[in-house]
């Protein structure tokens, strides 16, 4: 059993701007909340393998919290949980909360209402065999953050192996740096070293 979050991978698995596939063992689980809109926040998360299938998407509708960073918090705390359930093992956890990913690597406790959350996905994280957490801004996150977005006007949603149709565009946008490079290399998509 794994009893901490990797936080420093010997290779590349994200990218600040476009989204990157994780390598062949792991799944990589982008999240994403918006609002409020009437006090409601939307939570959207997406599960994707190495050629960058989705595997499952998830939305949350949640009333009432404070603040976004609390919503990506519990979006994070959401996605580890489901991910476990669904049977993923290797993970690859990103979002575009600089603040959350930051607290999720840190070593320190904070007992406020955020810490308490960060400090149950760390947890959690525990669980799995392998976890990773890295930032991405926005643009590299737009698939959860459509969901999210989408959230908002509907009931909490699961879809397996399937696509809703509120990101079909979004997907196939984010994988054609991914074919692009894979065909002009004649190779799967390379990680590097740091």
């Amino acid at each position: 059993m794994n009893t901490h979050v990797d936080v420093e991978p010997l290779i590349s698995i994200s990218s600040p701007y476009t989204w990157i596939p994780p390598l062949t063992s792991s799944f990589k689980l982008n999240i994403d909340a918006s609002g409020p809109v009437e006090n409601k926040w939307g939570v959207g998360a997406i599960v994707r393998d190495s050629e960058g299938f989705v595997l499952t998407a998830v939305t949350w509708n949640i009333k009432a919290l404070p603040d976004a960073t609390i919503a990506e918090a519990l979006g994070f705390r959401l996605t580890i949980q489901f991910s476990y359930d669904m049977g993923f093992r290797n993970i690859i956890m990103q979002g575009d909360s600089l603040n959350v990913v930051k607290a999720l690597k840190s070593q320190s406790d904070d007992n406020s209402y955020f810490g308490l959350v960060i400090n149950d996905c760390k947890s959690l994280s525990c669980l799995f065999s392998s976890s990773l957490v890295s930032h991405v801004r926005r643009v590299g996150n737009s698939v959860a953050h459509a969901l999210a977005k989408f959230a908002l006007d509907s009931i909490d949603s699961v879809w397996i192996e399937k696509i809703p149709s509120c990101i079909g565009s979004v997907v196939a946008t984010d994988l054609v740096p991914c074919i692009f490079f894979s065909v002009k290399k004649k190779m799967p998509y390379k990680y590097v070293k740091l």
